[in-house]
């Protein structure tokens, strides 16, 4: 004889995974990052979060953030144990903690990490919530990696220079650029043909 039990999750955990499918359910052409903005500010409602990558001098630089104030820094031995497997880490500071979850994004190293304030009381939530955020922004990783908020400063330049190099003001001159940035960003081959 077998007996079954059933559990309600709790309330905040059951929203957050919720919502956590609605912003990962829209079509590959919505904006993630907007959609992760918004997940943020409800989820994490009255406490911090942030997706960050690392850059080359071994700051966190913010690519989705709800974060007020200076992001923690690390010492570099900390992101190099990060990037070794199945390691997360709670940092401890006055008071507060924030758990750091880092994110396998292709084949190289991760440097990229999701970071959120948590409590003792919903620490075991937010660190579900967190492992399942990670897993779903790895998987769509493509769809934030194009995002202006990533690329930025490179993004501005090289819309300069394709207004240079391929200059007019027709539809088909635009879309043309537009698909040439796109191509850019991508490791998919892009085959492109015209006199050199």
């Amino acid at each position: 004889r077998a007996e079954v039990v059933l559990y309600n999750e709790p309330p905040r955990l059951a929203l957050a995974r919720r919502q956590l499918l609605d912003v990962f359910r829209r079509g590959l052409h919505s904006d993630l990052v907007t959609a992760l903005q918004v997940f943020f500010e409800t989820v994490f409602e009255e406490r911090r979060a942030v997706l960050a990558w690392l850059d080359q001098q071994g700051e966190l630089q913010p690519i989705v953030s709800n974060w007020s104030g200076a992001l923690p820094q690390l010492p570099p031995r900390t992101f190099a144990e990060l990037d070794n497997g199945d390691r997360v880490a709670v940092l401890r500071s006055s008071g507060s903690e924030v758990l750091i979850y880092p994110l396998v994004v292709g084949e190289a190293v991760s440097r990229v990490f999701l970071l959120a304030e948590t409590s003792d009381e919903q620490c075991d939530e937010d660190r579900t919530l967190l492992a399942e955020l990670a897993a779903m922004i790895s998987v769509h990783w493509r769809r934030v990696a194009g995002a202006s908020e990533l690329l930025g400063e490179w993004e501005a330049n090289s819309r300069k220079t394709l207004a240079k190099k391929l200059p007019g003001t027709s539809q088909a001159v635009q879309k043309l650029r537009e698909q040439v940035l796109v191509a850019s960003r991508s490791a998919d081959p892009v085959l492109i043909s015209g006199l050199a």
